[in-house]
């Protein structure tokens, strides 16, 4: 077991530490740092927890938990399961979250440790910021895509029938204790969808680090320890800069968005056609149409392109629509659900395009149609619609 890392997300008041380690979990209160003692002892604590937790095979997990809690002198642990997939992240789930809690008893004072996935973390960190308006959370997040990005930055959010994460609010956690160890719980799949999000870090701001995950990618979907962790570290530790630059997304935390404006038009034609789309594979997708939209504006060299492709590619990962919905959507369908995305304004919409690898820049003022074809999301789409 290697010693942990810790990484500041500097937000004044709000500041806050990711905890990046392995074994933890697993090992008895003494073993390790006590960096989960302070925020748990003499409280009641609410564990939102994935429901695959309660599989008999992966139950020792939460058994683990648990007995850390207690061994950490919570007063009483009480959990709740919530279903993990896109289709979890609604007003129902939310309000039996809710409920649930209060049922049991929640108190202004009691902790919530969210244990699970992305969708785990943003339903339960958007429960508990309501019940009581407002009881702090941890997040202990149990995905790859989860440890290095939505567990970060205080995201949180349900889908509407409009589209994705369009219900929802900015709070951030109390910390982020990451056990790397629980990867080891996920099929090769889910480990290449969150390897998806870490090219995403290379490729908006980082050249160094994309090279290094073209020399390293074997290791970590292996789920080599070292490569592991310190890719995940990596990734917490921009993020953490940047939510700590601009909190809110008013500015170059917006860049984070790479591939998810259009990855979410993925997901929300996946969810109503029934097709199994996970939130790492649409990003992958989505980051691929970014890059050749910005070859064809002359901001991307296609060289770069097929590079950005090929490490996609080596980790099972789909890299064009077809791959990820099995069929290629209709074109004004699709424009439609890009500019329903949350990051719409008066002014239209603003993508994330590459100048180059490690080098992303915001392109405002995208529309569905528009006079000047280089703005129109139709027009530019439809001549590169066959390729994506």
């Amino acid at each position: 077991m290697m010693p942990p890392r810790r990484l500041d997300v500097a937000l004044g008041d709000a500041r806050y530490d990711i905890v990046i380690g392995n074994g933890w979990l697993a090992s008895p209160q003494g073993e390790t740092d006590p960096f989960l003692d302070h925020l748990v002892d003499g409280k009641q604590v609410y564990v939102l927890y994935d429901a695959i937790f309660d599989d008999p095979d992966l139950l020792v997990w939460q058994q683990r938990l648990v007995a850390r809690l207690t061994d950490a002198r919570a007063t009483a642990v009480h959990g709740i399961a919530t279903s993990a997939g896109e289709h979890s992240k609604s007003w129902e789930q939310l309000q039996h979250l809710c409920d649930a809690m209060l049922r049991n008893g929640i108190k202004r004072d009691a902790m919530v440790v969210l244990f699970g996935g992305g969708v785990v973390g943003d339903i339960g960190g958007l429960a508990a910021s309501l019940v009581m308006r407002g009881v702090p959370f941890v997040q202990c997040p149990t995905t790859l895509l989860a440890m290095i990005d939505s567990s970060v930055g205080g995201k949180l959010a349900i889908n509407s029938q409009a589209g994705k994460n369009l219900v929802g609010l900015f709070q951030q956690p109390r910390q982020v204790i990451i056990d790397a160890d629980l990867l080891a719980t996920l099929p090769a799949r889910e480990i290449a969808a969150g390897f998806a999000e870490m090219v995403k870090y290379g490729a908006l701001g980082d050249a160094a680090f994309f090279a290094w995950l073209e020399e390293h990618a074997t290791e970590i979907l292996a789920l080599d320890d070292a490569p592991l962790t310190t890719a995940i570290a990596h990734c917490c530790a921009m993020k953490a800069r940047i939510v700590a630059e601009d909190e809110k997304e008013h500015g170059a935390r917006a860049l984070l968005n790479l591939g998810h404006t259009f990855g979410h038009a993925i997901e929300t034609i996946a969810a109503r056609t029934g097709c199994d789309v996970l939130h790492g594979e649409a990003v992958a997708c989505g980051m691929v149409m970014a890059a050749k939209v910005s070859v064809a504006l002359g901001r991307l060299s296609s060289p770069e392109t097929a590079q950005l492709e090929h490490l996609l590619a080596r980790a099972g990962l789909p890299i064009t629509l077809v791959g990820c919905l099995g069929v290629l959507p209709d074109l004004d369908g699709f424009v439609g659900h890009m500019m329903g995305d949350k990051k719409a304004s008066q002014s239209g919409l603003t993508l994330v395009l590459l100048s180059a690898l490690g080098d992303a820049r915001l392109a405002p003022g995208f529309r569905e149609h528009a006079d000047d074809p280089y703005l129109s999301l139709t027009s530019l789409l439809a001549s590169l619609w066959p390729t994506l």
